[in-house]
Protein backbone atom coordinates (compact mmCIF):
# COMPACT_ATOMS: atom_id res chain seq x y z
CA UNK A 1 0.00 0.00 0.00
CA UNK A 2 1.90 3.12 -1.38
CA UNK A 3 2.24 5.98 1.71
CA UNK A 4 1.52 9.32 1.67
CA UNK A 5 4.98 11.24 1.19
CA UNK A 6 5.67 13.85 3.98
CA UNK A 7 8.81 15.94 3.71
CA UNK A 8 11.42 15.54 5.33
CA UNK A 9 11.98 18.86 8.18
CA UNK A 10 14.94 20.42 7.31
CA UNK A 11 16.91 22.08 9.25
CA UNK A 12 15.90 19.91 11.95
CA UNK A 13 16.57 20.60 15.68
CA UNK A 14 16.80 17.04 17.67
CA UNK A 15 14.43 17.00 20.25
CA UNK A 16 13.29 14.78 23.14
CA UNK A 17 9.85 13.79 25.18
CA UNK A 18 9.77 12.78 28.58
CA UNK A 19 5.85 11.05 29.73
CA UNK A 20 4.48 13.98 32.25
CA UNK A 21 4.50 11.43 35.02
CA UNK A 22 8.31 11.56 35.11
CA UNK A 23 8.41 15.85 34.48
CA UNK A 24 6.79 15.98 37.27
CA UNK A 25 9.33 13.88 39.51
CA UNK A 26 12.44 14.81 37.81
CA UNK A 27 11.99 17.95 36.22
CA UNK A 28 14.72 19.55 38.37
CA UNK A 29 17.25 17.13 38.70
CA UNK A 30 19.94 15.52 35.97
CA UNK A 31 17.72 12.56 35.86
CA UNK A 32 15.22 14.28 33.56
CA UNK A 33 17.66 12.81 30.63
CA UNK A 34 17.35 9.29 31.57
CA UNK A 35 13.50 9.75 31.01
CA UNK A 36 13.67 11.47 27.81
CA UNK A 37 12.94 9.57 24.09
CA UNK A 38 12.65 9.89 20.87
CA UNK A 39 9.37 10.60 19.71
CA UNK A 40 9.26 8.07 17.13
CA UNK A 41 9.89 5.47 19.58
CA UNK A 42 7.58 6.29 21.96
CA UNK A 43 5.20 6.53 19.11
CA UNK A 44 6.10 2.54 18.00
CA UNK A 45 5.49 1.28 21.73
CA UNK A 46 2.06 3.56 23.03
CA UNK A 47 -0.35 3.63 21.09
CA UNK A 48 -2.28 6.74 22.45
CA UNK A 49 -0.26 9.60 23.02
CA UNK A 50 -0.59 13.38 23.52
CA UNK A 51 2.26 15.68 22.95
CA UNK A 52 2.17 18.83 25.16
CA UNK A 53 4.06 21.88 24.88
CA UNK A 54 3.74 25.73 25.38
CA UNK A 55 3.47 27.73 22.03
CA UNK A 56 6.23 28.28 19.65
CA UNK A 57 8.50 25.21 21.51
CA UNK A 58 7.91 23.35 18.03
CA UNK A 59 5.23 20.54 18.40
CA UNK A 60 3.91 20.88 14.80
CA UNK A 61 7.86 20.90 13.53
CA UNK A 62 7.78 17.80 15.48
CA UNK A 63 4.84 16.31 14.21
CA UNK A 64 5.57 16.65 10.70
CA UNK A 65 8.85 15.00 12.02
CA UNK A 66 7.18 11.91 13.05
CA UNK A 67 5.48 11.86 10.05
CA UNK A 68 7.88 12.46 7.73
CA UNK A 69 9.71 9.55 9.57
CA UNK A 70 6.85 7.36 8.74
CA UNK A 71 6.57 7.94 5.10
CA UNK A 72 9.99 5.74 4.49
CA UNK A 73 9.09 2.09 2.92
CA UNK A 74 10.64 0.75 5.71
CA UNK A 75 9.34 2.43 8.43
CA UNK A 76 5.94 0.12 10.07
CA UNK A 77 3.42 2.36 10.76
CA UNK A 78 1.76 4.40 7.30
CA UNK A 79 1.08 7.58 8.91
CA UNK A 80 -1.97 10.41 8.19
CA UNK A 81 -1.17 14.21 9.17
CA UNK A 82 -4.60 16.16 9.94
CA UNK A 83 -4.45 19.94 11.08
CA UNK A 84 -7.47 20.57 13.36
CA UNK A 85 -7.40 24.16 12.84
CA UNK A 86 -10.59 24.48 10.93
CA UNK A 87 -12.19 21.25 12.69
CA UNK A 88 -15.94 22.06 12.58
CA UNK A 89 -17.62 18.95 14.28
CA UNK A 90 -16.41 16.53 11.66
CA UNK A 91 -15.66 12.54 13.05
CA UNK A 92 -12.15 12.19 12.48
CA UNK A 93 -12.79 9.50 9.71
CA UNK A 94 -13.79 12.80 7.81
CA UNK A 95 -10.66 14.33 8.44
CA UNK A 96 -8.52 11.51 6.85
CA UNK A 97 -7.73 10.63 2.91
CA UNK A 98 -9.49 7.30 1.53
CA UNK A 99 -6.55 5.66 1.81
CA UNK A 100 -6.62 5.15 5.42
CA UNK A 101 -9.44 2.23 5.23
CA UNK A 102 -6.86 0.23 2.81
CA UNK A 103 -4.14 0.17 5.72
CA UNK A 104 -4.70 -2.17 8.33
CA UNK A 105 -5.56 -1.44 11.61
CA UNK A 106 -2.47 -2.06 13.45
CA UNK A 107 -0.17 -0.27 10.92
CA UNK A 108 -2.25 2.98 10.69
CA UNK A 109 -1.14 6.15 12.22
CA UNK A 110 -3.57 9.34 12.69
CA UNK A 111 -1.54 12.55 13.71
CA UNK A 112 -3.82 15.06 14.78
CA UNK A 113 -1.80 18.51 15.52
CA UNK A 114 -3.04 21.34 17.67
CA UNK A 115 -5.95 20.56 19.49
CA UNK A 116 -5.65 23.69 21.40
CA UNK A 117 -6.48 25.45 17.94
CA UNK A 118 -10.18 23.87 17.85
CA UNK A 119 -12.62 27.06 18.54
CA UNK A 120 -13.92 26.56 21.90
CA UNK A 121 -17.65 26.11 21.15
CA UNK A 122 -16.09 22.96 18.48
CA UNK A 123 -13.82 22.12 21.21
CA UNK A 124 -15.56 19.31 23.30
CA UNK A 125 -17.00 17.71 20.16
CA UNK A 126 -13.75 17.18 18.94
CA UNK A 127 -12.73 15.60 22.25
CA UNK A 128 -15.21 13.23 21.72
CA UNK A 129 -14.84 12.49 18.50
CA UNK A 130 -11.33 11.44 18.84
CA UNK A 131 -12.55 9.37 21.69
CA UNK A 132 -14.79 7.55 19.76
CA UNK A 133 -12.67 7.14 16.79
CA UNK A 134 -9.73 5.77 19.87
CA UNK A 135 -12.76 3.45 21.10
CA UNK A 136 -13.67 1.50 17.69
CA UNK A 137 -10.02 1.53 15.85
CA UNK A 138 -8.64 0.28 19.01
CA UNK A 139 -5.04 -1.04 17.06
CA UNK A 140 -4.52 2.44 15.85
CA UNK A 141 -1.83 4.29 16.86
CA UNK A 142 -2.94 7.83 17.87
CA UNK A 143 -0.94 11.10 18.45
CA UNK A 144 -2.60 14.53 19.14
CA UNK A 145 -0.50 17.29 19.92
CA UNK A 146 -2.13 20.57 22.22
CA UNK A 147 -0.92 23.43 24.17
CA UNK A 148 0.12 22.34 28.12
CA UNK A 149 -3.05 24.79 29.20
CA UNK A 150 -5.19 23.58 27.19
CA UNK A 151 -5.51 19.88 28.60
CA UNK A 152 -5.24 17.98 31.59
CA UNK A 153 -2.85 15.18 31.74
CA UNK A 154 -3.67 11.99 33.92
CA UNK A 155 -3.22 11.56 37.26
CA UNK A 156 -2.54 8.39 39.53
CA UNK A 157 -6.03 8.98 40.28
CA UNK A 158 -7.86 10.52 37.52
CA UNK A 159 -8.22 10.29 33.63
CA UNK A 160 -6.61 13.48 31.44
CA UNK A 161 -8.65 15.17 28.87
CA UNK A 162 -8.41 12.84 26.86
CA UNK A 163 -9.29 9.21 28.28
CA UNK A 164 -6.62 6.15 28.15
CA UNK A 165 -3.96 9.04 26.04
CA UNK A 166 -0.52 9.21 27.90
CA UNK A 167 0.50 12.35 28.12
CA UNK A 168 4.62 13.69 27.11
CA UNK A 169 5.93 16.84 27.38
CA UNK A 170 8.14 18.09 24.17
CA UNK A 171 11.58 19.21 25.80
CA UNK A 172 12.94 22.52 25.60
CA UNK A 173 16.38 22.44 23.79
CA UNK A 174 19.45 21.44 25.54
CA UNK A 175 22.50 23.57 25.40
CA UNK A 176 24.51 21.19 22.78
CA UNK A 177 21.78 21.82 21.08
CA UNK A 178 21.66 25.62 20.93
CA UNK A 179 25.88 25.85 20.66
CA UNK A 180 25.45 23.33 17.49
CA UNK A 181 23.24 25.71 16.12
CA UNK A 182 24.58 28.58 16.34
CA UNK A 183 27.75 27.22 15.41
CA UNK A 184 26.19 25.99 12.43
CA UNK A 185 24.18 28.94 11.96
CA UNK A 186 26.97 31.42 12.49
CA UNK A 187 30.12 29.91 12.44
CA UNK A 188 32.97 32.34 12.99
CA UNK A 189 30.10 34.85 14.86
CA UNK A 190 28.69 32.33 17.12
CA UNK A 191 30.42 34.34 19.79
CA UNK A 192 29.56 37.30 19.43
CA UNK A 193 25.86 36.10 19.05
CA UNK A 194 26.46 34.45 22.66
CA UNK A 195 28.10 37.85 24.03
CA UNK A 196 24.83 39.92 22.81
CA UNK A 197 22.49 37.48 23.89
CA UNK A 198 24.31 37.19 27.54
CA UNK A 199 24.03 41.36 28.05
CA UNK A 200 20.18 41.22 26.81
CA UNK A 201 19.25 38.50 29.16
CA UNK A 202 17.75 37.03 26.19
CA UNK A 203 18.84 33.03 27.38
CA UNK A 204 16.13 31.40 28.56
CA UNK A 205 14.69 32.04 24.69
CA UNK A 206 17.38 29.77 22.99
CA UNK A 207 15.29 26.96 24.42
CA UNK A 208 12.38 27.63 22.25
CA UNK A 209 13.20 26.77 18.87
CA UNK A 210 10.63 29.57 17.38
CA UNK A 211 12.67 32.01 19.36
CA UNK A 212 16.33 30.38 18.59
CA UNK A 213 15.90 30.26 14.65
CA UNK A 214 14.78 34.10 15.03
CA UNK A 215 17.51 35.12 16.47
CA UNK A 216 20.02 33.97 14.76
CA UNK A 217 18.26 35.16 11.83
CA UNK A 218 18.37 38.47 12.93
CA UNK A 219 21.53 38.28 14.45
Amino acid sequence: IAKIQYPAILPYLSRRICSVEHWRTYRRSYLIGEYAQDAVDVVCDCKRIVLLGDPGVGKTTELRRIAASFSREDAPLHPFLVFLNKYVNQSIPDLLPHEWKTVPEDRCLVILDGLDEVESKNRNDALRQIELFADRHSETHIVVSCRTNFYDSETPTSSGTLSDFSSYLLLELGQKQIDDHVKETLKEHAEDFHEAIARNELYELLKIPFYLVRLTSIF
